[in-house]
Formats: structure tokens, sequence, C-alpha cells
């Protein structure tokens, strides 16, 4: 038999071990992104465009046109004033209380917040588009201020989703515009029922001037030595004070003719007064027999007029010769019931001369219905009246109060039939004691 063949030398050698792994290096970061957005350079020369015939770099223009097409510019994404892209400066949040919160939720302290209970923001409408600073309006003609309406912002078929802010009761009839829908750009038609002798160098009270637009037109027109406007609300004769001004601004008047044609005397555009406010300054007293003057002769009063308990009826003393309570009783009736406004009528007697006069409007009784209940004490109040307002002339004539006599001076008219209503004028006798 033939012999196997050996097997090779190799077959017996035992394979060497394999090599240890070499130690595993973490992957370098990437580096940071720009803030702009564009990519970082690449500094690897290995890794070239496709395509190229050779390693050299693009031109600059092609590289900042093929940067801005991957990556468009950033835009900011936070405002100072905490607006959006679209309000940057956040207007919109002085005009909507909720728009203000929902935008401003983030920045609350640098951004405009509107304050609770202001007054509505003004825009000055011109009356002519051609002429929109208004420089040749004549008189009355010029621009006026309109208030901003806010559009709804939840449909009326759908619930609210946030609570709205609650509208203001006037409790107490202190409407801050009650002028502006009473005297729309007219007359009061009040003044036409009273005669200037009644007032001409006399002391008067004025209860429940509101804004002090009939105390100062009297104050102004015939005269009295001394002009008292009271009010409840404070805020309201902080505006009766800064009306003074305006009622000055009257006696400036304006030039006729063509030339003088929307300019005041003082050579002031039309447009100044609407938007900047009167033009007259506050005037000191004078010395001497101007003293007596307007507007020195009118000064306003913040407080109650109804005694809080009768022994303050008895404790009064005379100090005016006339004193009016315009559209004033419906409200001391809702909030002071028929005894309170006993009190206020017994004072003002006790607080008028002998031989003065008491101008009394009161409010029909059908007016009281629409504002029983602002408050659970209106309501109350309402349940037990009594006191009708066709009964206040034979009230006040009785030995309860002590006027000698009634007339009835008319009832002046006015486009709404809520605003008709009559004026009474009593006279007190010429002994203190009713």
């Amino acid at each position: 038999m033939a012999a196997a063949a050996a097997p090779p030398p190799e077959a017996f050698l035992v394979p060497p071990p394999p090599p240890p792994p070499a130690p595993s290096t973490p992957a370098p970061p990437d580096p940071p992104r720009p803030r702009n957005g564009l990519r970082p350079p690449n500094n690897n020369n290995n890794n070239k465009r496709r395509g190229s015939s050779c390693g050299a770099k693009q031109p600059a223009w092609k590289r900042r046109r093929r940067a801005a097409s991957e990556c468009g510019p950033v835009l900011p994404s936070e405002f100072l004033l905490g607006g959006n892209i679209f309000d940057p400066l956040n207007l919109n949040s002085l005009l909507d209380e909720e728009v203000s919160r929902a935008l401003n939720a983030r920045t609350p302290q640098s951004s405009p917040l509107p304050q609770r209970g202001r007054d509505p923001v003004e825009i000055l409408v011109p009356r002519d588009i051609t002429d929109p600073l208004s420089l040749n309006a004549p008189g009355e003609d010029g621009p006026h201020l309109a208030a901003v309406k806010k559009k709804p912002k939840y449909p009326s078929n759908k619930p609210s989703q946030r609570p709205r802010r609650q509208a203001r009761k006037f409790q107490y009839g202190n409407y801050c515009k009650y002028y502006g829908y009473r005297n729309p750009d007219v007359e009061d038609s009040r003044l036409r029922a009273l005669k200037p002798e009644w007032f001409r160098g006399k002391e008067v009270l004025d209860v429940g001037c509101n804004v002090g637009h009939l105390t100062l037109s009297i104050a102004k027109r015939w005269g009295p030595s001394k002009m008292v406007g009271l009010d409840i609300d404070g805020r309201l004769i902080r505006s009766a004070r800064q009306n003074i001004r305006h009622y000055l601004s009257e006696g400036l008047g304006m030039e006729g003719g063509e030339e003088g044609k929307g300019k005041t005397r003082k050579g002031f555009p039309a447009a100044l007064c609407a938007s900047r406010g009167p033009i007259a300054a506050p005037q000191l007293p004078p010395d001497g027999p101007g003293a007596g003057e307007f507007p020195h002769n009118v000064v306003f009063v913040t407080g109650n007029y109804v005694p809080e308990r009768e022994e303050a009826v008895g404790l009064q003393r005379p100090e005016f010769d006339v004193v009016l309570l315009l559209s004033l009783t419906k409200w001391v009736q809702l909030n002071w019931g028929d005894e309170g406004l006993k009190r206020l009528f017994r004072r003002a007697f006790r607080h008028l001369r002998p031989g003065g006069l008491l101008l009394l409007e009161p409010q029909p009784w059908e007016s009281y219905r629409k504002r029983k209940g602002l408050t659970e004490t209106t309501y109350r109040n309402y349940q037990r009246i009594r006191l009708r307002p066709e009964q206040f002339p034979a009230y006040l004539t009785s030995p309860e109060v002590g006027f000698e006599r009634c007339e009835l001076l008319g009832t002046p008219h006015h486009g709404s039939k809520g605003f008709q209503r009559p004026i009474y004028l009593f006279h007190k006798g010429q002994s203190d004691a009713p």
C-alpha cells in the first residue's frame, strides 16, 4: 500500500490570539449651530461637492444665496412690550383688557396694561377728510372726540369663555357722561325756565351738580356772588373743576371773516382746543371788585347732602339764597327711602335764608322702575316708597317742611321723553321757622 501524504506543517500550528480591540474614543461633538440659522463651515477638504472638477471654492455670493435658500431669516420671538410679530408695540392691549391679559402673560410689568375703570380710548375724528387738522374749520364745525367702540369678542349665539368685567352701576345716578346724552351739542333746555334775577348777586347751592355744566352756565351768565356745586361722587367733582377752563375758553370767541376762519382771537387753530383741551389757563383771583366774577364765584365740593339723622337737620343754619334740586329726588328715594328724602327737603328749607327760593325738578315715577334693581338697597326701598313725585308740592308746602307757596315753571321740551320733567319753584317766607 502506498503511504498517505503527510499534512503540511502549517496545519499543526496554533493560530495566534486576536489583537485586543482598540479603546473606543468618543465621537467629536457637532459644532454649535450659529444663532442666525446658517450652517457652520466644513473644514474637511476631502468632502467636495459632487460633480465639481476641481476643489476650488464657490464664489461668496453663491454661498450666501445657498445659505439663504436653506434657512430663512430668524424672526424675533420675544418683544419688550409683550406684543407679537403682527403687533410689536402691543397697541391692542390699550383697547381691550382681555386681549392685554392674553398677550402680556409673559411680561406684564413692561407691557401697557390698561387700568380698571379708565375711560375708553378717544380718537380725534376730523369732520372734513380734506382738512384733517381742521385748520379751516369754522367755529363749532371743528373736529370732535369720538370714543372707540369695541367689537364683540365672542358671537352672541356662543357662551363667553372668559368672565367679563361687570359694568359700573351708578347707584346714585352719578353717570360720568350724563350731560353727553342729555344735552348733546345743544344748550341745556332748563336754563330757559330760569330767570337771571333769581341768581344775580345771590349765593346759590346746586345739589347733585354732576360734572357742573349747568352750575358753570349759571355762574358765568348770571353772575351770582357765590355758586357752590355739590355731588356725592368725587370723580365727577374733579371733572367739574377741570371744566372751568372750558368755560373760560369760550370767552375767547372766534374771529369772523375769511382771514380769521378757524382761528381763535389768540391765533390758535381750531383743532388745538379739540385735541389739547381748553386754551385758557386757570386765573388767579384779582384784588378789588373783580374778585367775585367768574370763575372766582364758583366752587365744587364733594359730599352727601342727605342727613343721616334728624338731629343734623335741626343744626342746619341758613346760608344760601337759592337751592337747586334738579333730577335728584329719584336717587335719594332709591338709596335712602322716603325718610331720607324728607330729611333732605327739611334741610334745604333750613339752608335757605328768609325769602329764599328752592328749584325742584323731580323725575317721574315711571322712571323709578328701570333703576330699582341696581342694588339690594334700591330694590328694597323701591318696594317701600309711599311719597310719589306728584305729592312733592303738597308735602313741601305742608307745616312739616314750611314753604310758603309753590308755582310750576313749566316742562322744558326735550327730544327724549324721559327728560321732559316739570320744574317747580318754592318760596320761603320771611320768617326763619317753618
